[in-house]
């Protein structure tokens, strides 16, 4: 199927497995050019190289931690050094532990926050003034299935515990 994404740069992240490695992959076997990041620096070194071999495309990879705005915004700016613009960027990130609400901490529920809202801010202040400047460009946000639907020790993710 042809989208319509040959030569579009992504960012992708949380890249190294699950959802986000499948659609850094399925950009790359469209076209684009993508760029993953995650936090840890030899899954992602390898998953880069599994997509290259598969699909022939460029991979851009860097370990970068979505929480710190700094290492964000690092990132951001190597794409763009790299392939010249930003068109997509597909946030993404791990989930937090899960917990009942009385075994929650004030600290976990700060760090959620950075992980699951933050990082997203993030992404958005670096990616999308440079998406308007081109006049184009996608910014697309993976989060969990149970925002819809909760599920029991899921509490930092859905805001939702029956206990």
């Amino acid at each position: 199927m042809d989208l319509g994404l040959k030569g579009r740069v992504a960012i992708v992240a949380a890249a190294s497995t699950g959802l986000g490695r499948a659609v850094a992959r399925e950009l790359s076997k469209e076209g684009a050019k993508v760029a993953i990041c995650a936090r840890t620096a030899q899954a992602l070194a390898k998953t880069a190289e599994e997509i290259k071999g598969e699909t022939g495309g460029e991979i851009l990879h860097q370990a970068v931690d979505v929480r710190n705005e700094a290492e964000v915004n690092h990132f951001v700016s190597a794409v763009e050094s790299r392939f010249g613009k930003i068109d997509i960027c597909v946030t993404n990130s791990g989930g937090p532990p899960s917990k009942l609400f009385a075994e929650t901490r004030t600290e976990e529920w700060r760090d959620a926050v950075d992980l699951l809202l933050l990082s997203t801010v993030h992404f958005a202040r670096e990616t999308l003034p440079r998406m308007q400047k081109n006049g184009w460009g996608r910014f697309i946000t993976i989060t969990s299935t149970t925002v819809k639907q909760p599920v029991d020790g899921l509490l930092l993710s859905t805001r939702f515990d029956r206990r």
